[in-house]
């Protein structure tokens, strides 16, 4: 068989990672994790707002929205959650999608629709 790469000097990045102008994102099973640089790093959590619906995210960082939209599939609000890193330098965000077919946890093309 042939084998199926997609080698255009990409070795050096992680293909699962997509990275976005304001976020880098990636999705392995049921999990999707967004990664927003914090610059300069935060004070605590009141500078951050961080609003999980079922089809839409809103984050926003000292005000500036930063996420603000439908996401590319549905999520389980519950078990959603973020944290900082321990330098606060990034903010970090853990969505578990919501599945019709629960074996097989479809990829999204975007983060947002």
């Amino acid at each position: 068989g042939k084998g199926g790469g997609k080698g255009q000097d990409q070795d050096k990045i992680d293909e699962s990672e997509k990275i976005c102008e304001k976020w880098v994102w990636n999705q392995k099973g049921e999990e999707v994790h967004i990664r927003i640089k914090l610059d300069p790093p935060a004070a605590g959590k009141k500078d951050v707002e961080v609003k999980f619906k079922s089809t839409h995210l809103v984050v926003k960082v000292r005000g500036e929205s930063i996420i603000d939209g439908p996401m590319g599939g549905k999520v389980e609000v519950d078990d959603c959650t973020w944290c900082f890193t321990p330098e606060k330098d990034e903010l970090l965000l853990m969505l578990t999608k919501v599945d019709a077919n629960a074996d097989k946890h479809e990829d999204w093309k975007d983060l947002l629709a």
